[in-house]
């Protein structure tokens, strides 16, 4: 049996020796901590079940093993644990030298020296930070888990009383500067890999072949490629949409989110799909939430509840790759601030309850989800941040069950017994990406403007007449006498909220200066012409 403890434990004292040339006010602290640390050869199936293994360490110039100790932390399961305390030499009556064991209660700033010492966390030159390689499930076992200053505390969390500010940071600069724990690992941060296959998504090449034992990607799935069908994920997004922008914007919403995860792009972009439901953008949601960590927004508990809960709730958004609000309400100013802030890369802290406070960037891609008006105006304004996507609304006369029976097929596919499906949501990465690399790796979102109108019935007669007389004409006299008579009608005057808003939403402009047979006059014209073609379709399309 191969014995681990002695090589770990010249590790510590390799650390040990260098500690003092990284300055901190803490030095004594951390080293009280690398003090108690004994690591323990497991060597029998008894020593296993009883949680026991044979602690090595030096008294004066000769190595010792204190056996039978209770390990505090087991490192390698099997082979390797750690008891946490001090071991003592005395002499006895007739000369001989004894020894004593008295544990200490475990922190876990032991533990991420134990695990770095044995190689269940290496120092990653690539990316300049400590990553958990180690215990790993065996469908994770070429993936890895970048310890920043956030993952660390909540990998590795001590309560108040023991916390020490810049633990983390000495550690980095010993790492960077003074010990060097070798490691056979190969880390490849923009790549994405499974059994057979591996897909660079910084370069968007996908390869096929097999992962050497060491390599790690920034995420690994446990299936072969023919197990993956990306055109049926294709098929799957040109049934719920009708709108070429629309499709567009959806197409590149898998990429979009695994760039961000991999900090390969800013997080500039927050997604908007509306509709009126049913439209199948939930199934979308589960594909994503198959191999993304997506995080319910709940408005809430976010946007209501005050102190520990609170930040509670901020916590749970720590690694999150997508926040989800899925919104039955409209989305107004008084709950946007702290949506922006999920959605935009800033920094949020959280707590739990004894522990210190978390402060950590925000990472997530924030895809807001509701059929209701958006009242924000940052929102509505700022089209460079905003990518809307409204997919194909069914038949108002489908039924319930017709409408089961129309996604039959991609439930049993995207949630079959209920479960997300992960080969389903990698087939939508890859179509994803496929799809980027043809837009030359560019995420040109389209511009699309949401109708708040659904049915021709909700128009206004002033609507129809502006709708009517400019698609005929291409603009309508400000001072018409039918127009004026619609609006002292339905509004009173054009100066009204409600007026402005119904104007806007048929995609007309008031007020232009046209010069018509030498005069001047005050016209309304098309401003948005994508949406005012799409207002008067309804209009001919669904006559009340």
């Amino acid at each position: 049996m191969t014995r681990k403890a002695k090589r770990c434990y010249e590790m510590l004292i390799n650390i040990n020796k260098s500690l003092d040339e990284v300055p901190t006010t803490n030095l004594s602290r951390i080293r009280s901590i690398l003090n108690k640390i004994y690591f323990a050869d497991i060597e029998s199936e008894e020593q296993r079940i009883n949680n026991k293994g044979n602690a090595y360490h030096i008294v004066k110039s000769y190595e010792k093993y204190y056996k039978d100790l209770n390990l505090a932390y087991t490192a390698i399961p099997k082979k390797l644990g750690l008891y946490y305390g001090n071991i003592t030499t005395f002499k006895v009556a007739d000369g001989q030298e004894n020894e004593k064991a008295k544990k200490h209660p475990l922190t876990n700033y032991a533990v991420f020296v134990a695990d770095w010492c044995c190689g269940n966390v290496i120092f990653s030159t690539e990316l300049k930070k400590f990553v958990l390689v180690g215990k790993v499930k065996s469908d994770k076992e070429h993936s890895y888990t970048l310890l920043d200053e956030a993952t660390f505390k909540l990998r590795y969390p001590v309560k108040k009383d023991g916390t020490i500010k810049d633990f983390l940071e000495v550690f980095e600069s010993l790492a960077k500067n003074y010990v060097e724990i070798p490691h056979n690992y190969t880390l490849y941060p923009t790549t994405i890999g499974g059994i057979d296959w591996t897909y660079n998504v910084k370069k968007l090449e996908l390869k096929r072949g097999s992962l050497k034992v060491n390599d790690l990607v920034n995420s690994y799935y446990p299936f072969k490629f023919e197990e993956l069908t990306p055109d049926k994920a294709n098929k799957y997004i040109d049934f719920i949409n009708d709108k070429p922008e629309c499709l567009h914007n959806m197409k590149l919403i898998f990429a979009y989110v695994m760039q961000r995860k991999m900090k390969l792009i800013p997080p500039e972009k927050i997604f908007l799909m509306k509709d009126k439901g049913r439209t199948g953008k939930g199934l979308f949601m589960h594909a994503l939430k198959s191999i993304f960590k997506v995080v319910p927004v709940d408005s809430g508990s976010l946007l209501k509840s005050t102190g520990i809960e609170h930040q509670n709730t901020i916590l749970k958004f720590l690694g999150a790759e997508v926040a989800h609000l899925n919104e039955t309400g409209a989305i107004s100013e008084k709950n946007w601030k702290d949506l922006r802030r999920i959605g935009t890369g800033e920094d949020l802290t959280g707590r739990r309850m004894g522990y210190d406070q978390i402060t950590f960037r925000c990472e997530s891609v924030l895809i807001l989800d509701t059929n209701e008006n958006i009242e924000v105006t940052e929102l509505k304004a700022n089209t460079q941040r905003m990518v809307n996507i409204a997919p194909k609304d069914r038949p108002n006369e489908e039924t319930p069950l017709q409408a089961r029976d129309a996604f039959r097929f991609w439930w049993n596919w995207i949630t079959p017994n209920d479960e997300t499906n992960p080969r389903a949501g990698l087939s939508f990465l890859i179509t994803s990406l496929d799809y980027l690399k043809k837009q030359g790796g560019f995420f040109n979102f389209a511009t699309y403007t949401f109708s708040n109108i659904q049915d021709a019935c909700e128009f206004t007669e002033t609507q129809e007449i502006m709708l009517r007389t400019i698609k005929q004409q291409g603009f309508i006299l400000a001072g018409d006498e039918a127009l004026q008579s619609a609006i002292a009608k339905d509004y009173g005057n054009l100066r009204t909220k409600e007026a402005k808003n119904d104007i806007k939403n048929i995609g007309v402009k008031l007020n232009h200066a046209k010069r018509i047979k030498g005069a001047v006059f005050k016209v309304n014209v098309v401003k948005d012409k994508k949406l005012f073609n799409r207002m008067y379709e309804l209009l001919n399309r669904n006559l009340c």
